[in-house]
């Protein structure tokens, strides 16, 4: 059975950056603008945001940021994890 989920990375789905900030901002509300702002730098190396999307909608339910932590080059740091209660 295949996956109903699926997690990329921002970078790659810039059209679904709105989606993500305003899930953020669900759980921790900010400006829109500055949200999207905050998450939009991601790369392939960290700083990353990663998002869980439906394959069938491609809606997005969860999201994460990862960064590198500075005094430890194979440590990363969770900034912000949210998972949306209506998965449905």
């Amino acid at each position: 059975m295949a996956a109903d989920y699926e997690v990329l990375e921002l970078q790659f789905r810039r059209d679904l950056l709105e989606p993500a900030a305003h899930l953020l901002n669900e759980q921790w509300p900010r400006s829109l603008e500055a949200r999207k702002h905050s998450i939009a730098d991601s790369k392939t190396d960290l700083p990353v945001s990663l998002l869980l999307i439906t394959k069938d909608k491609e809606r997005v339910i969860g999201f994460v940021r990862i960064f590198k932590v500075a005094s430890k080059s194979n440590a990363g740091l969770i900034e912000s994890l949210v998972i949306s209660p209506d998965m449905t």
